[in-house]
């Protein structure tokens, strides 16, 4: 009876990375309700970068809507 090798459970990469991802998520919520501010400032750094960016892209397409208008001749 004592030849009988133990069961072994051998998890899956993915189900490791759902774990980890899972594990992390929990520890970031614990963090979070222990001391809010800051996420609170980075979520700010991350909108602010959001709106410089749009800002940019806004720009560069009156940039472009400009460009493409056409030329005329007419001087007032």
């Amino acid at each position: 009876m004592s030849d009988e090798e133990p069961a072994k459970v051998i998890r899956s990469d993915a189900q490791q990375l759902v774990d980890l991802v899972t594990a992390l998520i929990g520890l970031g919520l614990v963090l979070y309700t222990q001391n809010p501010e800051p996420f609170e400032r980075a979520w700010e750094h991350v909108r602010s970068w959001g709106y410089a960016w749009m800002h940019r892209i806004s720009v560069w397409e009156a940039r472009q809507a400009i460009r493409s208008l056409p030329e005329t001749d007419e001087s007032s």
